[in-house]
């Protein structure tokens, strides 16, 4: 049975791989007479045979912007995640989203069992947005797809009963000691009062942090709706510096 979480996962992904391939050369269109080739049979035959608890059904053709057909590529329904693209490269491998849909669960819970160990909050939780639209198809294991795949690219809420934050001082010892042994990170973290109703910002405020190689290159705060402007907490600067 598909969790509550997995299921609303997916449709969030889903909507995330629209958008994206609406950006890409290929488009979801689909036309009556695109019949699938015995050759892209065969790559629905083989993510049957890897992934057995799923039902994959052939929809249409890749096409380019000017609407030719594009015959390394077709569009496919999983009855678990919904429409994603299979595409063969050159060297013959099956390239996909599917799996950044088929670990996306493991993934967050991974980062969010890291955060755990930084912050004394209520709870809190990951959305984790992939960065490669792609990935070779075949099955491996979430641990070899989160080690390959996936980076400090996320965004980390965190829940305070009423509202009970950290002081400033705190709060921003917390984020570096987390950022600290971190390789490079992209990361947004939100303050959120799980019990207080939200209008279209659902938190009360937001840092922005990016970090490489034990080097930050901005650490900003945001309030709900904020623009432009943010306050700038760090910026070009060594974490050790600041931790010193």
């Amino acid at each position: 049975m598909i969790s509550k979480k997995t299921a609303g996962r997916s449709r969030m992904l889903a909507l995330l791989l629209c958008v994206c391939m609406g950006m890409t050369s290929f488009g979801c269109s689909k036309k009556e007479d695109a019949a699938i080739t015995p050759e892209q049979e065969s790559w629905i035959e083989q993510f049957r045979t890897w992934y057995p608890d799923d039902t994959f059904t052939y929809i249409s053709h890749g096409r380019e912007l000017m609407g030719a057909y594009v015959d390394s590529c077709i569009l496919v329904k999983s009855a678990t995640y919904g429409n994603f693209e299979i595409r063969k490269e050159d060297s013959g491998e099956l390239f996909s989203f599917y799996p950044n849909l088929l670990h996306n669960d493991a993934v967050e819970e991974y980062y969010e069992g890291m955060a755990k160990e930084y912050f004394d909050c209520d709870e809190l939780s990951v959305y984790y947005s992939p960065r490669v639209y792609e990935h070779p198809s075949a099955p491996i294991s979430d641990q070899e797809y989160i080690e390959k795949y996936t980076s400090h690219t996320y965004t980390l809420t965190l829940y305070y009963d009423g509202g009970a934050y950290p002081e400033r001082e705190t709060e921003i010892k917390e984020l570096l000691s987390f950022i600290e042994g971190i390789e490079s990170c992209d990361i947004t973290v939100r303050y959120r009062d799980p019990e207080k109703e939200y209008g279209d910002f659902k938190y009360d405020y937001q840092y922005t942090i990016r970090c490489a190689d034990g080097h930050i290159k901005y650490f900003n705060r945001w309030l709900p709706g904020q623009s432009q402007d943010p306050e700038e907490i760090f910026r070009d600067i060594d974490i050790s510096e600041v931790n010193a």
